[in-house]
């Protein structure tokens, strides 16, 4: 470093406006002279220049020296040599820019916002979290927003940001990185983030610091070894949510009776069938063609993906568009991923193709105003009212199929409850087996009683081989009842818990009955008269008289479990008898 005392600081400078008659962004200008060399620093506001042409001239007189190269002070010459945060982060987003996805960029930005705001030199007069949060979201990181002109508090929030971020290097204290890593598992206002929040923060944390590495800010990534400070929890599918087969039949069923007279939602029929019977991601199913699909008369047909379609900001996307086209998942440009259908997709595909077309440029899937993808709200505003309409209120008060890329998960799991082998099943869902097993593999509701009965049976046969308790050792009420103790309340009370249990079989046989079989999308005249009854109105009428049975039930201090389990297993018996009685 090449030190001077030879220093003198000018009076403020002010450009013009420019030939067209605009304000320059920053046209307020500090200059000064070291050892003969000129420097200049411009700034936004005559505040900040004056701040800053006050600063040199009390550095100057404080008899510090100054770089002749820089122009800054010995001190500040000294601490720029080192990458602030900031800096770091704006290399590594410019370095990742070019290939990312538009939500991607947006992941980056707005997760690298919150340990840059976190790491800075303590400053009584620093700006309010939401300003700084939004001054980096908006204008210091995205690449392709740094020149946009700023407000006078934004640019004041700028320049401090700029000035007040530490060091990368300092990073490398174990006390600092620990520090850094426990502010990730915080929101605005100090609110906890969630598992999967603050996990993605730390990875891309972790990511930007070994970017830091590569470019010899650093000798070692901090982040590895560290344990952060974060909740404890996972992020794997919560198997109460999963469908089982019979349950994903009836709720797709329901979709086409969510929407209005007009049939809404009918259209949505096919975007649901395809997720859930072929796993695929909802910007998969916005961008399926025609040209993707293989819909044979009989058999399995088969959909070759290529590209999907997604919503971001569009501050983040190369074309200004709200929707970006990109390849597949993790995969490369040109990569397809073919996923075989069964003939139940293939059927709702081929009737959805002669009912709706597709559009100018091939699409299934279209909104109806709009044109455009199908946007998450829609498609989620329908999901909530499907719900609602095709599962019972037990169900519906559970987290079953709660949202509508639960469908994805029910078919993984689908696929491998049939035994299709790990690696098939993740080839076709679009991720690795890693993923797979870690996040997908859930067991189906109600597969767990096909698992408990293995085990019965298992432990049956110990107890063939006469390894059993003693008798001393069954619970007394196992016991039957004395005749001389029966009073015949039991039987009373056995006979009024079966005419619930028969009364909650019929409902649950009216209710399949109703969903068994899908409305067929059709378009419907708007002057269309309206119906007497709808399905939709008798559906909400079962589910008023199943809610009246369970309270009866659970007022005889009751598991409404055990109603359901009991119920199905007597419209069971009762299918059973009448299918011997039709072989006679």
């Amino acid at each position: 470093m090449n030190l001077t005392y030879k220093v003198n600081v000018w009076e403020l400078k002010v450009l013009k406006p420019d030939k067209n008659g605009k304000r320059r962004p920053k046209p307020y200008g500090v200059r000064w002279i070291t050892a003969g060399k000129e420097q200049s620093e411009w700034y936004r506001t005559k505040t900040l220049a004056n701040n800053r042409r006050n600063q040199l001239i009390k550095t100057m007189n404080n008899g510090e020296a100054f770089d002749i190269d820089s122009g800054l002070p010995e001190s500040e010459a000294k601490a720029k040599v080192a990458r602030s945060l900031l800096k770091a982060a704006q290399e590594f987003i410019d370095h990742e820019w070019d290939d990312a996805a538009a939500n991607t960029r947006k992941r980056l930005v707005d997760t690298l916002a919150v340990p840059i705001a976190a790491f800075v030199t303590a400053d009584k007069n620093a700006p309010d979290e939401r300003l700084l949060r939004r001054v980096l979201t908006t204008c210091l990181l995205p690449t392709n927003r740094r020149e946009r002109e700023l407000t006078e508090d934004e640019s004041a929030a700028a320049d401090w940001i700029t000035t007040h971020s530490r060091p990368v290097r300092q990073l490398a204290d174990k006390i600092e990185i620990s520090n850094l890593l426990r502010s990730l598992g915080r929101n605005l206002g100090g609110k906890k983030a969630s598992t999967w929040t603050t996990r993605t923060r730390r990875g891309v944390l972790h990511h930007l610091l070994k970017f830091a590495v590569d470019k010899e800010q650093l000798v070692a990534n901090p982040v590895t070894g560290q344990k952060a400070a974060i909740q404890r929890g996972n992020v794997e599918v919560d198997p109460r949510s999963v469908l089982n087969p019979k349950q994903g039949r009836q709720i797709l069923a329901a979709v086409t009776y969510a929407g209005t007279i007009t049939g809404q939602y009918d259209y949505l029929y096919g975007f649901f069938a395809t997720m859930y019977y072929a796993a695929l991601r909802p910007c998969e199913v916005n961008r399926l063609r025609e040209v993707d699909c293989k819909l044979p008369e009989t058999g399995w047909g088969e959909l070759i993906l290529e590209k999907s379609a997604s919503r971001a900001n569009s501050r983040y996307t190369d074309s200004g568009e709200m929707w970006e086209e990109r390849t597949l998942k993790r995969r490369a440009e040109g990569a397809v991923r073919v996923v075989p259908i069964p003939p139940q997709l293939v059927a709702v595909l081929r009737l959805h193709l002669a009912t709706f077309r597709t559009t100018p440029d091939g699409c299934l899937f279209r909104g109806k105003v709009s044109g455009a993808p199908i946007n998450a709200t829609v498609y989620t505003d329908a999901w909530k009212k499907t719900r609602k309409i095709g599962l019972s209120p037990q169900q519906y008060a559970s987290p079953l199929a709660g949202d509508p890329y639960d469908l994805r998960h029910a078919a993984v799991s689908t696929w491998l409850a049939a035994g299709v082998p790990p690696t098939e099943v993740a080839e076709r869902a679009g991720h690795t087996v890693d993923v797979l097993l870690k996040v997908y593999a859930k067991v189906l509701d109600g597969q767990r009683d096909t698992s408990n009965q293995k085990i019965t049976e298992l432990l049956s046969e110990i107890d063939h081989l006469g390894i059993r308790p003693e008798p001393s050792r069954v619970r007394e009420r196992q016991r039957p009842i004395p005749k001389e103790m029966d009073d015949g309340s039991e039987r009373e009370v056995a006979v009024m818990e079966d005419d619930l249990v028969q009364q909650y079989a019929a409902l649950i046989k009216e209710r399949e009955r109703l969903m068994g079989r899908p409305r067929l999308p059709r378009p419907v005249p708007h002057d269309a008269p309206a119906r007497s009854e709808r399905p939709s109105q008798r559906l909400a009428e079962l589910g008023a008289q199943e809610v009246t049975v369970i309270m009866q039930w659970e007022d005889r201090g009751l598991d409404p479990a055990d109603l359901e389990r009991r119920a199905r297993d007597f419209n069971a018996e009762r299918e059973d008898q009448e299918d011997g009685e039709d072989a006679e």
